[in-house]
């Protein structure tokens, strides 16, 4: 009984497969493939043949020939370009798409400040994918061109009714299919006699294979001007994505709202016959290879093909953020439970801290200008990081997601100015000009007055703080020592100062440089008196030395030197008093007649008075000094003088 039951098991399958190649001989449109071997123990192997019925939506015209066509059900009418067209649907995924936001909670950020980045990862949809054939032979006695076709992705909602079409040009059986994604393309001026039903949402990529009398586009749309010879066949290999929100995705994978899904070719040929049977539309029906598990329909017999469900969940994702220095942070299931699968629609956070790295330093050798320029350069820069998710062992990849916030950095300058010229032993003031060119607060500001790099001035009126784009004046007094020699005098500001965080910058500087000059430019030594005697040697004699300056005030604290040339040469030094005046005594011990001048020298400048003269006489007789009064009478020439008490003296 076993082998009578496989014996007809055999004829069975032979019977089969000889009636479908009678029917696909006599139409010219079948197919036979051997898909597989028989159960074990059978010598026979399995036959499928695939026959697909050529009717576009069948309708009574299809199964009636047109007047002066060749035959019923293939438009082989005279004139009349008309093709086979078939489609595959070898392949579908369903592939998760993944998006990822980076989101930073500080808009400006100074060194020392942390920034938290936050990147959500989200199942934003899936890619459905499709993949397969799209065959056209030409049937006709004449050469088809391609002038439009379209590509649509349909569903049968549950409740429609009617039956899923599966390999069929038809309805699928009735029913109110629904366009999901669609694309569509027509030669310029052609109007297209069947229209799309929907011409967005799908991208398709076809490649041409290269088949005898057939000849593509050489660039552009590879279908669009296609030239099919009369019995020759066009084939584009195909792939077809389709971008599906969650919503989407979890629709069509629901049997209680979706009966079927399909692919839909429609493809409108030249030179055309209104009679004939065309254009042409072909149904794929891909459910089973979406959902898995189904049977897949081959030809006019089933065959059972176990399928798996492509999965729109994204699992073991991962997420990458790279930080404005260049470091990474790495999250997936062990650091983040809920990366490890993520559902249409369902989202992921993860957060990471960075804190901004103080500036280096202003080098020993750096500039004031090269150290601005950096600063400024730093200052108002994005600090930015990114993210990427990948999912499935890498092969779903998200976009860049990049968040920055703004570096801001204080930046003080300081500006000097004061007197074009100064004397020796005056106090020279300096304006001290401070602002603030960077983007955030200046705090503890501190200035040095320098002289010959050494502190020297006294600084007052620094703020404590100065605001982005604030400035403000300070002064420098420096005393210029009295003894200083005329010439230029440098005298140099610095400034330090911090953020907000306590980093701190500089030191900056600026210098002013006035010109020194002596402290007696102009000053006189006058000497008193100019002359003097006849004095009575071994008395003394006094002279006096007035220093004033060049506004005739006079110059106390003077070291004046008294020299005296002649018979009685010496010299002395006295110290001006308040009034200026410097007194200096000498005694004479011989006759003759002294020169005698005074000099001082002060801040470089040489003080010379002009001389002054003292006679010195050594009496014969001695003679006395004392004051002595007498009357002197008019004489009357007698030679005698008689004066009478009564007499009024002339002198």
């Amino acid at each position: 009984m076993e082998d009578v039951g496989r014996s007809v098991r055999r004829w069975t399958v032979l019977a089969r497969a000889f009636l479908a190649v009678l029917v696909s001989l006599t139409l010219g449109q079948g197919e036979l493939a051997e898909v597989g071997t028989a159960a074990s123990g059978s010598p026979w192997p399995t036959v499928a043949v695939t026959f697909s019925p050529q009717a576009p939506y069948a309708t009574a015209m299809d199964n009636v020939a047109p007047p002066g066509c060749m035959g019923p059900g293939e438009g082989r009418c005279a004139g009349n370009a008309s093709v086979h067209l078939t489609k595959t649907v070898t392949a579908v995924y369903l592939t998760p798409r993944l998006d990822v936001s980076l989101a930073v909670y500080k808009s400006a950020a100074i060194p020392g400040d942390t920034l938290d980045y936050t990147a959500t990862t989200t199942n934003v949809g899936s890619a459905l994918q499709l993949s397969g054939n799209i065959q056209a032979r030409a049937d006709a006695d004449v050469a088809a061109t391609v002038y439009a076709y379209y590509d649509v992705v349909e569903y049968l909602p549950a409740n429609a009714g009617g039956e899923p079409s599966y390999h069929e040009q038809g309805d699928g059986g009735g029913g109110q299919w629904i366009p999901l994604a669609g694309t569509a393309a027509s030669l310029p001026g052609y109007t297209p006699v069947g229209p799309a039903p929907l011409t967005t949402g799908l991208n398709l990529s076809a490649t041409p294979v290269p088949v005898p009398g057939v000849a593509y586009p050489p660039r552009g749309d590879p279908i669009l001007g296609t030239r099919i010879a009369p019995l020759a066949k066009a084939v584009w290999d195909y792939q077809a994505t389709a971008d599906l929100t969650p919503a989407q995705t979890r629709f069509i994978l629901d049997p209680a709202q979706v009966a079927a899904v399909r692919n839909v070719v429609h493809l409108e040929v030249l030179p055309r016959n209104p009679a004939a049977a065309q254009p042409f539309t072909y149904a794929a029906d891909f459910t089973a290879l979406l959902r898995g598990g189904g049977s897949w329909p081959m030809g006019m017999g089933w065959k059972r093909q176990r399928t798996r469900a492509p999965s729109p969940d994204a699992t073991d994702v991962e997420v990458n953020l790279t930080l404005p220095d260049g470091s990474a942070a790495r999250f997936d299931a062990a650091t983040t439970p809920a990366l490890a699968d993520l559902a249409p629609g369902a989202a992921a956070a993860v957060t990471t801290a960075w804190k901004v790295p103080p500036l280096a330093p202003k080098g020993a050798g750096e500039s004031d200008a090269a150290y601005l320029a950096r600063l400024h350069a730093a200052d108002g820069s994005l600090l930015t990081a990114t993210a990427q998710a990948t999912a499935d062992g890498g092969g779903v990849v998200s976009p860049v997601a990049s968040a920055s916030a703004t570096q801001q950095l204080p930046i003080v300058t300081v500006t000097k100015s004061g007197p074009a010229t100064s004397a020796a032993g005056s106090a020279a003031a300096y304006r001290l000009q401070l602002a603030n060119g960077g983007s955030a607060a200046a705090w503890d500001l501190a200035v040095t007055d320098l002289v010959a790099n050494r502190p020297a001035g006294t600084v007052s009126g620094v703020p404590t703080q100065l605001l982005p784009g604030a400035s403000t004046t300070a002064q420098a007094v420096y005393d210029i020592p009295a003894g200083l020699p005329a010439g230029n005098l440098t005298d140099t500001a610095q400034v330090v100062w911090q953020d907000a965080n306590a980093n701190a910058y500089g030191p900056v500087s600026s210098s002013y440089t006035t010109v020194v000059t002596a402290a007696y430019q102009g000053a006189q030594l006058t000497l008193a008196p100019t002359a003097a005697g006849p004095d009575v040697t071994g008395t003394a004699q006094t002279l006096r030395a007035t220093a004033t300056d060049q506004n005739g005030d006079p110059i106390p604290d003077l070291s004046v030197t008294f020299t005296v040339s002649g018979p009685n040469a010496q010299s002395g030094s006295a110290v001006t008093d308040a009034a200026g005046v410097a007194a200096f005594s000498y005694t004479g011990t011989q006759d003759g007649t002294d020169t005698v001048w005074a000099t001082a020298s002060a801040g470089g400048v040489r003080l010379a008075s002009d001389t002054a003269t003292v006679g010195w006489v050594t009496p014969i007789q001695p003679v006395t000094t004392s004051t002595i009064l007498g009357r002197f009478y008019e004489s009357d020439g007698a030679g005698s003088v008689d004066v009478q008490p009564s007499q009024t003296p002339v002198i």
